[in-house]
């Protein structure tokens, strides 16, 4: 959990590769997401801080739409935190090992939500539940991107 922000939520999934594997999953979905045409145009709208990409995502100071790579410790835990006009937030990925194949992967949400104006974005983004249907739609795009089989080209 982020320094200083409450405690939101967590939702996990488990899947069924190595922990290198999902890691690479979370990294390269995440950044997929938040480079989408509609992700960036809220992004935009909510003037969201950062607001573009800088640098490589699994770097710790780098930037995605929104989010900022305040953690990045391979392959365990990938900590982003980012703010809008409404309100100040983290994510936090983590990847634990369960065997050799198999891991699950948490994400973990925390924020803050100022005034009357963050109050009414939490009512909308928490209180509906669009927020966990975000998160675990991610997961599920996290654990099929990491379970799809790889193809292996010859030379």
């Amino acid at each position: 959990m982020s320094a200083g922000l409450p405690f939101i939520d967590i939702h996990n999934v488990s899947v069924d590769v190595p922990e290198d594997r999902a890691w690479s999953a979370v990294v390269s979905t995440v950044g997929l997401v938040t480079c989408r045409p509609m992700w960036r145009a809220l992004a935009t709208a909510l003037r969201c801080s950062p607001s573009g990409a800088v640098g490589a995502p699994e770097t710790a100071g780098s930037c995605l739409p929104g989010f900022r790579v305040t953690q990045s410790d391979a392959p365990t835990l990938w900590g982003l935190e980012g703010s809008h006009f409404f309100a100040r937030y983290a994510l936090t990925f983590r990847v634990t090992p369960l065997n050799d194949q198999r891991c699950q992967v948490s994400a973990e949400s925390s924020g803050s939500f100022p005034g009357i104006h963050g109050a009414a974005y939490r009512a909308l983004v928490i209180g509906t539940g669009g927020h966990v249907v975000s998160v675990r739609g991610m997961l599920r795009q996290i654990k099929a991107d990491a379970e799809r089989p790889r193809t292996v080209h010859a030379p």
